[in-house]
């Protein structure tokens, strides 16, 4: 069965295309604030520099990240959603024909934040799933959710078989039996993982990482799954001051006790090529802590090598969320913040180009342009409609084909995907944007306040898939060339870490 609605559908519920006068170039200044509150949801679409050719699951709330598996010349993306009792549900798409994608497995496991990777032990495509112990994950080790019952960790499917999963093992970060009623540490959000020997989790690994301002404080966890169904402890990395008997070196931070900045990995810790293949980086975006690049040569006891902080003042939210090492290839990485707050209530942080030629010298180069509202919109800043406003998920840098060397997106939330020409890194510039309708109602701000959450770049065939709080979308842009819409082979996959990875 396919889940469907047409372009002309949804153009003629009231989709703008809009003119060159919206696009930017070179940073801009900080978007308005202080400006009146619009009273009601914006259901109007606006497109520029980018075509619309799909719409999967009209007014599901969608917004969670994307992952990609090949067979032969099919693809499948798994995603999750939210269901009627507000539950997040796991299914696989088939996306081989893009536009007439079909569901070929629902309800397929347990959790949401996924991971997916063809494991080179056992030769099977895993999927690799987060456990939490409690949402939001506030307070976690001072108290409130000490007690929360489940797994916090990751649970590890095999699902080779498309439209199937089977549960493979269960692993608790805090290193003891995950069939226990509770657990120590925060649980895993966002991890990664390339089907080599190690996977690398985001997670206050146990109940020590308790020295924070704000939220969560975590770091790294590196496991071994070459064996998924025996999961083995590697080590843990983390910046002193996160854990119980290092206040001293807490309080060395600027920020200690001012109670808002979060310093804390959030986004996942990335290492573009496998520690076993003669890789030796990992990248993370650790908030108010920096960009921290770490030598995994010898893995059971990483050292730090490199740092960069952003400029901004520190005033709550989360100062650095994702680290995009696509392009390391051209000399530079980009990192970005997420902003919580609804209409800009924390403090603006900019997204940064920085010069990572010398991991251990990092520079900053420039500074990504802020969206403006289009032509025609009921508001002059993005502050003033409804929910969040600021950057969240680059392309996942698990993807097929070879990445773009000067287009990249970002998905902002209430500001839609927003496209950007990163040919000069030192003057980047807005080339395009798609902004959904909101979903959701105006007395519910948990229906509404992700609108555009993740994105998926087929570089290959030059398709982007995005995931928002109304559904899926497909759109292309001419920034990436000429789109294909035919079945097609992956015939080689981004990271150098995927190299192992099936292509046709």
């Amino acid at each position: 069965m396919s889940y469907q609605a047409t372009r002309r559908g949804l153009l003629a519920a009231g989709a703008a295309t809009l003119g060159a006068a919206a696009l930017s170039g070179g940073a801009a200044a900080q978007p308005k604030t202080g400006l009146p509150i619009a009273d009601r949801l914006d259901g109007q679409v606006y497109i520029r520099n980018m075509a619309l050719h799909a719409h999967y699951f009209p007014g599901q709330v969608c917004g969670s990240k994307l992952q990609m598996m090949a067979q032969g010349d099919r693809r499948y993306l798994f995603s999750s959603y939210r269901d009627a009792q507000n539950e997040w549900v796991g299914r696989c798409i088939d996306v081989t024909d893009p536009l007439n994608a079909v569901v070929v497995g629902d309800h397929l496991y347990e959790g949401y934040q996924v991971q997916v990777a063809y494991n080179r032990g056992i030769g099977k495509w895993v999927l690799m799933t987060s456990a939490t112990a409690a949402e939001p994950q506030i307070d976690l080790t001072r108290g409130k959710n000490l007690k929360a019952k489940g797994l916090r960790g990751i649970r590890l499917y095999d699902v080779t078989e498309p439209g199937k999963a089977r549960l493979l093992s269960e692993w608790s970060t805090d290193r003891g039996d995950p069939r226990r009623e509770i657990q120590e540490g925060t649980g895993t959000h966002r991890n990664f993982y390339t089907g080599g020997r190690y996977a690398y989790l985001d997670t206050g690994a146990d109940n020590t990482f308790s020295l924070y301002e704000y939220a969560r404080a975590t770091g790294v966890q590196v496991i071994d799954i070459l064996d998924p169904a025996r999961p083995k402890f590697v080590s843990n990395i983390w910046v002193p001051g996160q854990r119980a008997g290092e206040e001293a070196e807490h309080r060395k931070w600027p920020f200690a006790g001012n109670g808002i900045s979060i310093p804390s990995l959030h986004g996942s810790y990335v290492v573009p090529e496998n520690v076993e293949d003669g890789g030796k980086l990992g990248w993370g975006a650790w908030s108010v802590l920096g960009v921290r690049v770490h030598d995994l040569s010898k893995i059971a006891r990483p050292r730090e090598i490199g740092v960069w902080t952003s400029p901004d003042p520190d005033g709550g939210g989360l100062k650095l969320h994702t680290v995009d090492v696509s392009r390391l290839d051209r000399g530079f990485v980009v990192a970005s913040p997420e902003t919580f707050a609804l209409q800009c209530g924390d403090a603006w942080y900019n997204s940064y180009v920085i010069d990572a030629r010398d991991p251990a010298k990092l520079k900053t180069l420039s500074t990504l342009p802020i969206p403006t509202p289009p032509p025609g919109a009921p508001y002059e800043s993005f502050c003033q409609k409804r929910g969040r406003f600021g950057p969240h998920n680059a392309p996942h840098q698990k993807a097929p084909g070879t990445v773009s060397p000067s287009f990249t997106c970002y998905t902002f939330f209430n500001a839609g995907l927003q496209c950007y020409d990163l040919a000069d890194p030192s003057n980047p510039r807005i080339t395009g944007y798609f902004i959904p309708p909101q979903g959701g109602a105006l007395d519910r701000p948990g229906s509404y306040i992700r609108d555009t959450d993740g994105v998926f770049v087929e570089w290959d065939r030059r398709l982007i898939w995005v995931s928002t709080s109304t559904g899926v979308y497909l759109l292309t842009t001419p920034a990436l060339g000429e789109a294909s819409f035919s079945p097609a082979g992956v015939r080689g996959w981004t990271l150098p870490a995927l190299r192992h990875w099936p292509t046709a």
